[in-house]
């Protein structure tokens, strides 16, 4: 009896540790995504050190056949010292083909959300993350992309805008900026 509950609790442990295991290994693609940049070139090292540096990484992913998980990393400069209120929209897009053969984006659909309240202290994490949401968004089934805009961290016009392609592989993009 004593051997059996030993050997039941003994692989429950090593459920638990196979499980923190994965999770510690497990980090966000747009983290890797960023760390890869910033190691590719001397001159990303020395634009992410900068004033008033601020970039934001995004990784679309399709979720199941209902929407798209949006994967975000926002990094910054070592001289934000508070956390601002933030917003990240999620906007679906279609993308058309005008008669002159240019891409368009037409919003489609609704509009998700997310909003965190700012803080006057910030910790930075590694390679000056501030800031990791996720949001998973519905999304109609004639958009092929989505706009991702994050409100709130950037002084110069108040929001960082991209928009990725709706994949069955994950897609990523980054947008960088410096204010002076």
């Amino acid at each position: 009896m004593k051997r059996n509950l030993f050997n039941s609790l003994l692989a429950a442990l090593f459920v638990v540790v196979l499980s923190a295991t994965a999770f510690a290994q497990d980090g966000k693609l747009s983290e890797k995504k960023y760390a890869e940049w910033l190691v590719s070139s001397p001159q990303n090292q020395n634009l992410a050190s900068s004033p008033g540096y601020l970039a934001a990484v995004a990784v679309a992913s399709r979720y199941e056949t209902k929407g798209v998980s949006i994967d975000l990393s926002i990094f910054a400069g070592e001289n934000l010292y508070s956390m601002p209120d933030m917003e990240v929209l999620v906007q679906p897009m279609k993308v058309t083909q005008t008669a002159n053969g240019k891409k368009e984006t037409i919003a489609v659909g609704s509009v998700s959300r997310i909003r965190s309240s700012g803080s006057a202290s910030l910790v930075r994490g590694l390679n000056g993350l501030i800031s990791q949401p996720q949001i998973i968004a519905p999304t109609p089934s004639d958009a092929d992309a989505v706009q991702v805009i994050v409100k709130g961290v950037s002084a110069k016009d108040g929001e960082l805008s991209i928009v990725l392609p709706i994949k069955d592989v994950p897609t990523t993009g980054m947008i960088t900026r410096v204010s002076l």
